[in-house]
């Protein structure tokens, strides 16, 4: 049976890594290095170290965030412009894929979407403290471009896109409990 300790599917984790490192290298080159650590790049990173060293706890953590991210990804590319190019797109797409068949060789854990939510906020923090603001990494500085017209201080509207990420979390868990239920004499 092949399982996360599997060596072979373990190198899966190379695909997250080579996307990740791909992304990292189209940003060194256009000079934005800082949106490395959007949730959806940092993500793929986790999950490469996660399948490579066979901690599924960490694949569990980052792919809700690979997922939660996607639409997001979409909403910029359709409606804002922002594209990205193809390592963009390798990320977002690529890396849940990835994910998905990485979270389908284990079980789940119920309480990972707290584990999940605290990642998002310590990430968040380390944005808000090493990325230039005019990039907004994980809306650690203000309010995304967009939004502005909904909210006129930025506390509220981080609490309620922190609140909702928390949700997301909490029901995305559900849901993958249910795809990926625990296995009984695994």
């Amino acid at each position: 049976m092949l399982s996360y300790q599997n060596i072979s599917f373990r190198l899966l984790g190379l695909l997250p890594l080579l996307l990740f490192a791909a992304r990292l290298h189209n940003l060194i080159n256009i000079n934005e290095i800082g949106h490395i650590l959007w949730m959806c790049h940092i993500s793929n990173l986790m999950l490469a170290i996660a399948l490579l060293f066979a901690y599924p706890f960490l694949a569990q953590i980052s792919v809700p965030w690979l997922l939660f991210g996607l639409p997001l990804w979409i909403l910029d590319v359709t409606q804002v412009g922002i594209i990205g190019g193809l390592t963009s797109f390798g990320t977002h797409v690529g890396g849940l894929i990835v994910g998905l068949i990485a979270l389908s060789k284990m079980t789940y854990n119920k309480k990972v979407w707290v584990y999940a939510f605290a990642w998002y906020v310590a990430v968040q923090q380390v944005c808000r403290m090493i990325t230039p603001s005019e990039l907004n990494v994980n809306i650690a500085h203000g309010i995304y471009h967009g939004w502005e017209g909904m909210f006129s201080v930025y506390w509220q509207y981080w609490l309620v896109t922190t609140s909702s990420a928390a949700v997301f979390m909490w029901l995305i868990g559900i849901l993958f409990l249910k795809i990926f239920p625990p296995r009984i004499g695994v």
